[in-house]
């Protein structure tokens, strides 16, 4: 457990060292992760990769006052990219918050910028970061002080507001990008995701152990069973007492989970190998939306898109934080549970797991393999 300590912050150094380069020279770009297949943004046109199409940012729905609200750009990805920047094609922006898609704050601020001239704002990020989504909160345009002056007037010493009184900023397209190729950024990112180390959630400790082993004491009272029912990627619903008499191999993840997305392959590999003799795997998504929300349609699709690009065949759920109770409480993903054919759990590791981690925790419940 120490030597994974070291390493990791070994790891989170050279990715804040590559981080600081990224502010004083040039980098070579990947390719713009906006036009990936499966990406979404609350405009089109910011993402449909014509420079000559434009759309105005959104006002949110319930942002209340006329004043005070700022006009927002969103862009999230099918799958978790490292970005380290962003170019945005606009004439009249002037200023923009950036905030990024943290695993287990939601969406964080990065920075803060102003004083932009188009028509390219290229913002280099704070680092290096991780993330499936972006979002721009419009600070300030070219033509905000118009819309103070259409929507406000004073009379009898009050001004009184018609209508909002900041302007969206016209955008035309939003470009995501991250070092070129295997730089020190990616390798440290990937060697990090392919570490036994779990990320944390909601601010709870990091109970990742050294080896799947030992086994903990189960959590439902034997006989009793434990049992979920939620919703399939189909619209269908899945219970785990449909699989009495299987043992089942418990996953919770999200898109956004780097170690999560490099289990998954040895994962469906187990899952493709022991189906047959009655196992099954059921990948529970921790995965919310902007506002934070579980089983979401926007969940949903991301969910979906991810399931497709990396052609998982085992049952995928939409998961929540009264489902992650029932299994004791999630504190850090990946969390694999292994539960037995009465539902009851036998096994529990809260991090990366390889092929042959997963088959030693099956064996708890299975017996030896052949």
């Amino acid at each position: 457990m120490k030597h994974t300590t070291a390493w990791i912050a070994a790891a989170a150094l050279l990715i804040g060292a590559v981080g600081c380069a990224q502010l004083i020279g040039p980098q070579e770009l990947s390719e713009n992760y906006a036009l990936m297949a499966g990406v979404e943004s609350n405009r089109p046109a910011f993402i449909d990769g014509d420079h000559n199409s434009a759309a105005d940012t959104v006002f949110p729905p319930s942002s209340g006052s006329l004043r005070s609200p700022a006009s927002e750009a969103y862009i999230t990805l099918p799958v978790a990219k490292t970005i380290n920047r962003i170019k945005i094609y606009s004439k009249d922006l002037l200023g923009v918050d950036l905030y990024v898609e943290d695993p287990t704050q939601g969406w964080k601020l990065n920075g803060r910028y102003d004083g932009l001239k188009g028509p390219v704002v290229d913002l280099k990020l704070k680092g290096i970061v991780y993330t499936s989504g972006v979002k721009l909160r419009i600070r300030r345009t070219a033509n905000d002080a118009s819309a103070y002056r259409e929507n406000t007037e004073a009379r009898g010493g009050i001004r009184y507001m018609s209508g909002r009184t900041r302007a969206p900023a016209k955008i035309y397209e939003i470009e995501l990008y991250g070092p070129s190729g295997s730089s020190a950024g990616d390798d440290a990112i990937e060697a990090t995701a392919n570490a036994d180390v779990a990320l944390k959630l909601e601010g709870m400790e990091d109970m990742t152990p050294a080896e799947p082993k030992p086994i903990q004491p189960p959590t439902t009272a034997p006989g009793s069973g434990l049992n979920f029912t939620l919703p399939k990627l189909d619209g269908t619903n899945l219970s785990l007492s449909e699989y009495r008499g299987r043992v089942v191999l418990v996953n919770f993840w999200a898109t956004w989970c780097g170690p999560c997305v490099a289990e998954m392959p040895d994962l469906q590999a187990v899952r493709d190998e022991l189906n047959p003799r009655g196992f099954e795997v059921i990948a529970i998504s921790l995965d919310r939306d902007s506002a934070q929300q579980y089983q979401t349609d926007a969940v949903k699709k991301k969910v979906q898109n991810f399931v497709t690009n990396h052609g998982l065949t085992f049952p995928v759920v939409l998961g929540n934080a009264a489902v992650a109770g029932q299994f004791g409480g999630v504190r850090g993903i990946p969390a694999t549970f292994i539960v037995d054919a009465n539902g009851n759990i036998v096994s529990k590791h809260v991090g990366k797991m390889n092929r042959r981690q997963f088959k030693s925790a099956i064996e708890e419940a299975y017996g030896e393999l052949e």
